[in-house]
């Protein structure tokens, strides 16, 4: 298990290469003039071959869940290759989001710079790349129906995992009840986020503010 970039990276086609490359020229393209059917198309293929054994041994194949938050920028696509697909959408903070990205980038860009990009370009390229996201996603829930999206507020997910878990086990049809759930429960209640230390970031680190997310749209 794992998220479906790993995949996606086999075709040079997600990006999560912008994490960790400073590349706006590939944000750009990959966002805007490239199509993204044949890498998900490839993501199929690679996922049917991992499922083959199971489906062999088992004779079924398992409902599945994929997670990787580029899918936002390609939901047209990826319902497209995956028709059958129920979208979830976890809500957070502008400023939060942009922050807590920004942190990772500068962290990962680093590792192979020869030196350190400054704060505030890093700022301004995830500003430029949540954007371009934004403006995917706001298409996509434009032109699909309302009923291929589930809507979640990401505090609500924090405080309360299992009951979330539950709610969406009603709307799509799934026992959210099994032995699983409550051993995943009771590891969720002993590993709380921020339990031993809290990584800190903020937009002004990045020489950004919230009128410059509001500015952004």
């Amino acid at each position: 298990p794992d998220q479906c970039n790993l995949l996606l990276r086999k075709s040079f086609s997600t990006l999560a290469n912008a994490f960790t490359h400073y590349v706006p020229s590939y944000v750009h393209f990959l966002a805007t003039a490239y199509d993204m059917r044949p890498a998900y198309a490839d993501h199929r293929r690679w996922l049917r071959a991992l499922l083959h054994r199971r489906e062999q041994t088992r004779g079924d194949v398992p409902r599945l869940a994929l997670k990787d938050p580029f899918h936002m920028w390609h939901l047209e696509a990826l319902l497209d290759v995956y028709p059958d697909a129920t979208i979830i959408q976890l809500h957070r903070e502008p400023t939060e989001v942009v922050a807590s990205l920004a942190s990772m980038c500068e962290t990962l860009q680093a590792v192979d710079a020869d030196s350190r990009r400054q704060p505030g370009e890093i700022g301004r390229f995830c500003l430029f790349l949540l954007g371009l996201g934004l403006q995917a996603l706001e298409r996509a829930r434009t032109a699909l129906p309302a009923t291929r999206f589930v809507d979640l507020s990401y505090r609500e997910l924090i405080a309360s995992p299992g009951a979330v878990l539950a709610k969406l086990g009603g709307r799509l049809g799934f026992d959210a009840r099994g032995v699983a759930v409550e051993e995943a429960g009771e590891w969720l209640e002993r590993n709380r986020q921020h339990g031993r230390s809290r990584h800190a970031y903020s937009l002004d680190g990045y020489g950004l503010t919230a009128a410059d997310l509001d500015a952004e749209g």
